[in-house]
């Protein structure tokens, strides 16, 4: 049984490799030691449970920039995603060069294209966000980001986070090609098509000046501080408050949302809604956020994973390992697990690993003992001292769309409740000596039903906001105050009173 903390190696590699479509192609490949160039970068799993890998196209020769893993003889190997065709350099219509991406809880990729390729400025539309149907695998949208929200020779779009409950997608820029630096974020409304950036050049998406820092001992560039502006983003569970962080710097901030989703704002208003959260005392390479409020960042000094406590205000190491050298981005499955990558970006790119070393790049999976995503079914099995035997989780599916709707298949949190309850017994056999079941929910949900009890609707979940705006007319009534002294909830529409 897995505690919470506890931790594995789940894919290890002496450098990356790929399926290709011919042997000729693959020699050339070895033959110019392009896996040389090779760093893995954005890591994510599906819905169905394959797992994919980004890689940046920072040096030459890298294949592909998106990838599928796919194991061959018992090593994992990577196939480009969603084909070589959609990973075809030069073509702006295609994948250039992607390092932070996301799937989204309908099952969805959204890639963002930082569109340089080595560093070169980008041509024109190949600076994207492409939003691509994972289970239909087919394009779903391509949204050129143009050169007046992010230049086309200083930016670098490094991670963004997806809301489709309020409609917005939010970038962190971290501006590296250019002195001083071009950190920023970028907000995309769904709705409107529009983009616009934000906090351009502010303290809080730019580097330290003159902040160096080591890993296990040693200095990241020998000759020079590196220098990158705002990279690590994350979105808390509610969609109200986003996070962030520069590379080259400790602190970590956030901001209201509220202040991204009205375009109308004045710029100098968001930069002084700006909290800073203080220093996380290591720098940082990737956050993640779990759906009871829980911060994640990478610690790069610290060589590990810590979390924020946002009801606390507290920072905590979480994790640490000495062979955890450069901790990247992070996501997490439906079981539980937060799943990140250790690729040695300085030491990869400084040309100083031992090639013949079989962990020198590793993914990484931790049990948090949480419910992790948007939301899941859990079995949890005691034995007859309460002690915890067996965890069973099944992610479900929400229906989430712009404007507020978030919504559930009842049939399917049915189904899901029989399955993990299924595979709890199954898998210690315990059927003929369960002493009783226990139901319980944390948040609410609501929906129709007919006289026989079968559903009429979906169940509206408490993340649904499409009664927002009702409830702040309802809240200036003059019965306000008791209809919340009777239900015991204030007027919200969190709450089906």
């Amino acid at each position: 049984m897995e505690q919470p903390g506890e931790y594995e190696i789940l894919f290890h590699w002496n450098h990356l490799d790929w399926l290709f479509p011919d042997d000729a192609s693959h020699q050339e490949f070895l033959r110019n030691e392009y896996w040389k160039n090779a760093m893995p970068a954005g890591f994510k799993v599906d819905l169905d449970g394959n797992f994919y890998l980004s890689v940046p196209r920072w040096e030459p020769g890298i294949p592909a920039t998106v990838n599928r893993i796919e194991i061959l003889d018992g090593k994992p190997l990577l196939a480009p995603y969603p084909s070589w065709e959609m990973n075809q350099v030069g073509d702006p219509d295609a994948l250039q060069c992607v390092l932070g991406w996301d799937i989204d809880e309908q099952g969805r990729a959204w890639f963002l294209d930082q569109g340089h390729i080595q560093g070169q400025p980008c041509i024109d539309g190949s600076q994207k966000i492409l939003c691509w149907d994972i289970k239909a695998n087919k394009l779903v949208d391509s949204i050129k980001i143009p050169d007046e929200i992010a230049s086309y020779k200083a930016s670098f779009l490094n991670d963004l986070m997806i809301d489709n409950q309020n409609g917005f997608v939010y970038i962190a820029d971290s501006g590296i090609y250019s002195d001083p630096l071009e950190g920023g974020l970028i907000v995309y409304n769904m709705r409107t098509r529009e983009l616009r950036r934000v906090l351009h050049q502010h303290v809080s998406t730019q580097d330290v000046p003159g902040y160096w820092f080591e890993i296990a001992g040693k200095k990241i560039w020998p000759d020079r501080p590196m220098r990158t502006g705002a990279d690590g983003i994350a979105l808390s569970a509610d969609k109200k408050t986003l996070y962030w962080c520069a590379l080259t710097a400790r602190h970590l901030y956030c901001i209201d949302t509220s202040f991204l989703q009205d375009f109308t704002i004045p710029a100098g208003t968001i930069e002084e809604a700006v909290v800073d959260l203080g220093d996380k005392g290591t720098n940082t390479d990737g956050l993640g956020a779990d759906n009871l409020g829980n911060i994640y960042y990478t610690m790069l000094e610290g060589q590990g994973i810590g979390v924020y406590d946002p009801k606390q205000c507290t920072f905590r190491p979480l994790i640490t390992d000495k062979r955890m050298v450069w901790v990247d981005g992070m996501t997490f499955d439906n079981h539980g697990y937060l799943i990140f990558n250790n690729n040695r970006l300085h030491e990869l790119f400084g040309r100083e690993l031992d090639w013949d070393d079989p962990y020198n790049l590793i993914v990484w999976k931790a049990f948090l003992a949480v419910d992790i995503g948007t939301s899941a079914t859990k079995a949890l099995l005691f034995d007859a001292d309460l002690n915890l035997e067996i965890v069973c989780r099944r992610r479900n599916l929400v229906l989430e769309q712009a404007g507020g709707k978030s919504e559930q298949d009842p049939e399917d949190l049915l189904d899901g409740v029989l399955e993990v309850m299924t595979e709890a017994l199954k898998a210690r056999d315990h059927s003929d000596h369960l002493a009783g079941v226990v139901f319980s929910s944390q948040m609410y949900s609501i929906l129709a039903l007919d006289a026989q009890g079968t559903p009429l609707t979906n169940s509206l979940t408490w993340l649904d906001r499409r009664a927002a705006e009702i409830a702040v007319r309802l809240r200036q009534h003059a019965g306000a105050r008791q209809i919340s002294l009777s239900t015991g909830c204030p007027i919200d529409s969190v709450f089906p009173l």
